[in-house]
């Protein structure tokens, strides 16, 4: 994950300083979300799996019922999108989550729903674009959440989907001026940073490169 993806809208050049500080930050990410998931496991978990031919060198025997209900304990950001963005998206059901936790109430088990979409736009290299197309009827829906780290997570996901190819980038750009037309302080601001980058030269550049 790049750190202006998480939580920032200033654009600056990474120093080998900062890539190492982000790398480590996201290390520290994963352990937590490690330390979590063994506080959850169980050993009569494991010995049920194992009973039914389902072995693995690291098993840690946390159920999947535990697993969604851990949305609710998330309590920053920082655990949030490490849970999502290092252990949801990989889940059979990780799309099918994200677009139901959108219409979650408390502010980090909604960003849960756009933490994974963001980051499965950058690297999920084989999906198709039609989750991400429906995606961007769910961002357009909820880009007049006022909350700091939802509208952060609303804008990361829509940056993030504009910039996976040249189709995507049209429909990003189009969905960004919908939601700027709403007039809501949320959803210009969401919208206004999202076209800026999508719309850079920078970025047109590289999806056309990519999508030779």
């Amino acid at each position: 994950m790049k750190a202006r993806s998480q939580f920032s809208s200033t654009r600056k050049k990474r120093s080998s300083t900062t890539v190492g500080k982000a790398n480590a930050a996201e290390a520290r990410t994963e352990a937590r979300a490690l330390e979590e998931l063994r506080r959850h496991g169980r050993q009569r978990n494991v010995e049920g799996m194992a009973h039914f031919g389902i072995r693995a060198q690291h098993v840690l025997g946390v159920s999947k019922p535990k697993l969604d209900a851990m949305i609710r304990d998330f309590d920053n950001w920082d655990v949030c999108d490490g849970t999502c963005c290092h252990l949801f998206v990989f889940a059979r059901p990780a799309w099918a989550k994200a677009f139901a936790w959108t219409r979650r109430k408390p502010e980090f088990e909604k960003r849960a729903a756009f933490a994974p979409a963001a980051y499965l736009a950058v690297h999920d290299k084989e999906a198709k674009d039609e989750p991400f197309r429906r995606f961007l009827g769910v961002i357009e829906r909820e880009a007049g959440d006022h909350r700091n780290f939802v509208r952060k997570a609303v804008n990361w996901a829509l940056r993030s989907i504009g910039k996976r190819n040249r189709r995507l980038n049209r429909a990003a750009i189009a969905c960004a001026e919908r939601i700027r037309n709403q007039g809501k302080g949320a959803a210009r601001w969401i919208a206004n940073d999202a076209l800026r980058e999508l719309k850079s030269d920078a970025v047109r550049e590289r999806l056309k490169r990519k999508d030779r």
